[in-house]
C-alpha cells in the first residue's frame, strides 16, 4: 500500500529588512523611519541576523491602513474615507 504524496505549501515566516520594506511596498529608508516611529515592528535577533516576523508586518501594515488583524474595515474607517478624512 503505497500513501499519496504530500504536498507543502511553503510560505516565508521572516524576512530582512530590505524584505520586509518590500514586503510593504516601501523603501528600505522609509521602512526605517516607520519601525523608529513605531508605525512598523521592532525586528528580532536570531543568531545574529535581523529578521522581522511576516505576521507582525502584516498586522501593522493592516492597521496603517485602517484595516484590523482579520482585514476588515472597520466602520469608523469606512465612514472616515466615505466623508474624505481616510
Amino acid at each position: 500500500m503505497t500513501s499519496a504524496p504530500v504536498i507543502l505549501n511553503m510560505t516565508k515566516l521572516g524576512f530582512r529588512r530590505t524584505e520586509a520594506a518590500a514586503f510593504i511596498g516601501v523603501s528600505a529608508s522609509k521602512f526605517d523611519q516607520m519601525v523608529k516611529a513605531g508605525d512598523m515592528p521592532e525586528p528580532h535577533r536570531i543568531g545574529g541576523v535581523v529578521i522581522w516576523r511576516g505576521d507582525d508586518l502584516l498586522a501593522a501594515f493592516n492597521r496603517l491602513t485602517g484595516r484590523g488583524d482579520d482585514g476588515e474595515v472597520s466602520p469608523q474607517d469606512a465612514w472616515d474615507k466615505a466623508v474624505g478624512l481616510g
